[in-house]
């Protein structure tokens, strides 16, 4: 028998979305240091001023592409070390 991959059906993934929704709240409330690292290649981060208020500081790695440790080294080890 051959192994198969399958696309989600679209109720799949309405639960995902309630489990995202889910864990991101449940973060919200946590009391200790933590950090949205982004790209800057991605561009502007959606919900960046709702994470900002549940006090997630948002660092951007100038140059960035999809992987900012290989792209922007400097970057991530300052914003892991709470330096940048």
């Amino acid at each position: 028998m051959e192994w198969r991959g399958r696309r989600p059906q679209p109720a799949e993934l309405g639960k995902w979305r309630v489990r995202r929704s889910a864990h991101r709240a449940g973060r919200e409330g946590l009391s200790i240091d933590r950090v949205y690292l982004q790209s800057e290649l991605s561009g502007e981060l959606e919900g960046r001023k709702a994470l900002e208020a549940t006090r997630v500081r948002v660092v951007t790695a100038p140059g960035a592409g999809h992987n900012v440790m290989l792209d922007n080294l400097y970057a991530f080890v300052a914003a892991v070390a709470g330096t940048e």
